[in-house]
């Protein structure tokens, strides 16, 4: 890793694809669903509700016959589909064995029109087309897993949440490493965006749990949470999570995700937030992601000093930067201080922050972008201008992303200052780097191209 990729990056997010029939749940889940469940109104799906779990863009490609509806394969009764095939002078009949993964892509296809219902019976189809195939054991193994991690979702999403558990359950009991599956790649990335499969890191990177607890039934608490945390339930995530941590009050991500959880949806008060990662930390005292959720909260809640030494800690654990130098992890701790409070869109302190980091790292390109965007912020045309200016000249040609940010945020400063032309000519050179700023950067130009 070298100093110039070092700024603060967030993990890919998964899609994911799992679950099947619930098996009967432990004595301790029943016992403590009844306090979680009068939540499931909270998790309610309005229009505009985006499934943060499917990649929609990526079923297009499924004919208009595979949508949702009536299914002409793979129905639960086993019916299966045939043709005729030239057998000399007789024609015969070939069976055609359903296709789960088909059936599973059109579920995740009503999926993506909310078409719910639908979508939990192509998964239950998919699930008995896999069973059918006992043959296949080594993708039953695997695909039944999947199915049931997508079976919750779906639930959790209609608000099924007693459903959504005992399909948790199900899964995690079929795979104890199921954290491991692809769906599961975001936990395998460090705060820096770092892969934890590199070698570059020590104590424990991963940002969720990667195996079943004891007892089972808190891994299915935790992915209870999780999803409705996704979905933008954080009442329900918080006293999922709280329930994790009853069943196995050893459980150091619970407590981690419970506080992260507090800060970012303004749920709960910030000494519980406080009190939950720190408990993290004096079980798991390496766990990299609660300091990381810590420093945040620390700066979130106003303490830029104590949320750096807190980020200091994460950069120390990536061992890759063992030989850069101390002013440079301090600027990359101050980046990720700054980055808190342009969350917040408090832009005093985030350049408070990013001054710092630039006078620690001067000749960090990215950082003088950040430092621009700050100032826009603010209301700063002049400042950002400078910075954004500063920030191209170090810049490479070659960095084509970072110099088309960096035209597009000088445009929008040109803009602000009503310099026309000089805003209208960043624009167009950020849309000529990167054309998926297109929609955004016309926008800017038609207001600029009708002024008098």
């Amino acid at each position: 890793m070298s100093p110039s990729n070092l700024r603060p990056t967030p993990p890919p997010k998964p899609t994911i694809a799992s679950v099947v029939w619930p098996s009967a749940l432990g004595v301790s889940l029943w016992v403590t669903l009844g306090s979680l469940l009068p939540l499931a109104a909270r998790a309610e799906v309005s229009e505009a509700f985006v499934d943060p779990f499917v990649d929609c863009s990526a079923l297009e490609s499924l004919n208009a016959e595979d949508g949702p509806g009536a299914s002409e394969m793979g129905q639960a009764e086993g019916a299966v589909e045939t043709r005729e095939v030239e057998t000399g002078e007789v024609e015969a009949e070939e069976t055609i064995a359903p296709d789960p993964y088909r059936v599973e892509a059109q579920g995740d296809q009503a999926r993506c029109q909310q078409n719910w219902d639908e979508a939990l019976s192509y998964y239950r189809e998919a699930m008995d087309i896999h069973r059918a195939n006992r043959s296949d054991l080594a993708y039953a193994e695997v695909d039944l897993p999947l199915l049931y991690f997508k079976l919750a979702q779906v639930q959790a999403i209609t608000d099924d949440l007693e459903g959504a558990l005992a399909s948790l359950q199900e899964a995690i009991g079929r795979d104890p490493l199921y954290g491991y599956l692809p769906p599961f790649s975001d936990r395998q990335y460090s705060p820096l965006g770092e892969p934890v499969t590199d070698g570059g890191l020590s104590g424990n990177p991963y940002a969720a749990p990667t195996t079943a607890q004891d007892p089972l039934a808190a891994s299915a608490y935790f992915e209870l949470g999780h999803i409705l945390e996704q979905i933008g339930s954080p009442f329900a995530a918080i006293e999922a999570y709280e329930e994790a941590i009853v069943l196995s009050p050893q459980f150091a991500q619970a407590y981690n995700a419970l506080g992260n959880v507090m800060v970012r949806s303004g749920v709960g008060d910030q000494d519980k937030a406080i009190e939950a990662l720190d408990t993290a930390l004096q079980i798991d005292p390496d766990l990299v992601w609660a300091h990381y959720n810590r420093g945040y909260a620390l700066a979130w809640f106003g303490d830029a000093a104590a949320g750096f030494a807190a980020f200091r800690r994460v950069v120390d654990y990536h061992t890759g930067l063992e030989t850069i130098g101390d002013p440079y992890k301090e600027a990359i701790a101050w980046r990720m201080v700054g980055d808190v409070y342009m969350d917040q869109g408090n832009a005093s302190p985030a350049i408070e922050a990013y001054t710092q980091a630039n006078t620690l790292d001067p000749d960090f390109a990215p950082g003088h972008i950040q430092l621009g965007e700050a100032f826009l912020m603010l209301g700063d045309t002049t400042q950002a201008i400078q910075e954004l200016l500063t920030a191209l000249d170090q810049l490479a040609e070659s960095e084509v992303e970072n110099r088309a940010e960096a035209y597009y945020h000088l445009g929008t400063a040109y803009w602000l200052s009503e310099q026309w032309e000089l805003a209208r000519e960043a624009l167009l050179t950020a849309r000529s780097l990167n054309p998926a700023l297109a929609e955004d950067i016309q926008n800017t130009l038609d207001y600029i191209n009708d002024r008098p």
